[in-house]
């Protein structure tokens, strides 16, 4: 796998046309993803119907000249489904600031199956004090599902929260079998 890294800044010179589509990869979910020939930026879940530019896409990166892509889209659902089946994987492009970066590259960690809590993670990029920081990177992750921040619960044993809503989050964690029977 390789992830390339930029904060918007660096973004908005060095990216300019992006390509999104709407897959299915077999969850519940349809999937909106973004990207280029290169690397996928975004996975959203799809919740417009409308057929221009998703809000949610021209809002996150609005510097950037959207094309709907769906050819390019179903070329990488079997990429996809394999990393959400934990026998892939694909190039990313993490677009944050540098401490988001480091928490969603401590999410790629995360096994299939396994979960952490938002302490280990902040532990792990060496701010154990800064669970609340933590939290609101992993809620900004903009390539949901495959760099899993659905894997990351309360300290507490409970799911903690979750962008797309917490009965999103309980039916992937169960999906990859990573939720005990009581959850």
């Amino acid at each position: 796998m390789n992830i390339i890294e930029f904060d918007k800044a660096q973004a908005k010179k060095k990216l300019t046309q992006g390509w999104y589509g709407i897959v299915d990869i077999g969850l519940q979910e349809k999937l909106l993803i973004a990207g280029d020939s290169k690397t996928l930026w975004g996975v959203f879940l799809a919740q417009e119907k409308s057929k221009s530019v998703p809000a949610k896409l021209r809002t996150w990166l609005p510097f950037i000249a959207w094309e709907k892509n769906q050819s390019w889209a179903e070329k990488q659902t079997p990429k996809i489904k394999a990393m959400w089946n934990g026998k892939g994987d694909m190039d990313m492009t993490l677009i944050g600031t540098p401490f988001q970066r480091s928490v969603w590259k401590q999410l790629l960690k995360i096994p299939r199956g396994k979960t952490k809590t938002y302490l280990d993670v902040a532990k792990a990029v060496k701010k154990p004090r800064a669970t609340r920081a933590v939290g609101t990177a992993v809620g900004s992750n903009p390539i949901t599902l495959l760099v899993p921040c659905h894997r990351v619960l309360a300290s507490n044993g409970g799911l903690g929260g979750f962008a797309w809503g917490l009965p999103v989050k309980k039916r992937w964690l169960n999906a990859e079998g990573a939720l005990k029977a009581s959850a």
